[in-house]
């Protein structure tokens, strides 16, 4: 069997293109669209939050390298687990409830992960905060709750 060769992906650069001249539109002149409008995001309030995402394993445990890194705790150290309006704070506590896993692992609780409706699978939004020494995890049925109103603001009210 012969293999045949692809296209290039890329066009091939002429003189021009490398003399920094432009090229020509195709198909009939300027384009009549108009430019895309992008949005002024505005600047983030607070700089000191390492966000991350996680899936609740069918063992009740989340892998959180990154945000647990940001916090520098460590293999081993003890985490207290409590819910307050909805969300998860985690913090090291020497009584706490479980061991940091070697590579970032948590194992919530089962009175945690009932008490905020958790279940295999759903992702979770984690948001470290290393200056208070906290990770806080956010359920989907909380950010659901949380961003409701901004989506509808984003959407013009239409999802309802």
């Amino acid at each position: 069997m012969r293999s045949v060769p692809l296209p290039p992906l890329l066009p091939r650069l002429t003189k021009q293109d490398r003399e920094g001249g432009q090229r020509k539109p195709r198909r009939g002149g300027e384009s009549s669209r108009s430019p895309l409008s992008l949005p002024q995001l505005p600047e983030p309030s607070r700089r000191d939050v390492v966000f991350g995402m996680s899936s609740l394993d069918c063992g009740g445990r989340i892998t959180a390298r990154t945000t647990v890194a940001s916090l520098r705790w460590s293999p081993g150290d003890r985490i207290r687990f409590s819910v307050r309006d909805g969300l998860i704070v985690a913090m090291v506590d020497p009584l706490g409830h479980r061991d940091l896993g070697k590579y970032g692992s948590l194992l919530l609780p089962v009175e945690v992960r009932r008490a905020c409706r958790l279940q295999a699978g759903d992702r979770i939004l984690l948001a470290a905060l290393p200056t208070q020494q906290r990770l806080i995890l956010h359920p989907p049925a909380t950010l659901a709750t949380l961003t409701a109103t901004l989506h509808d603001t984003a959407t013009g009210g239409e999802g309802r």
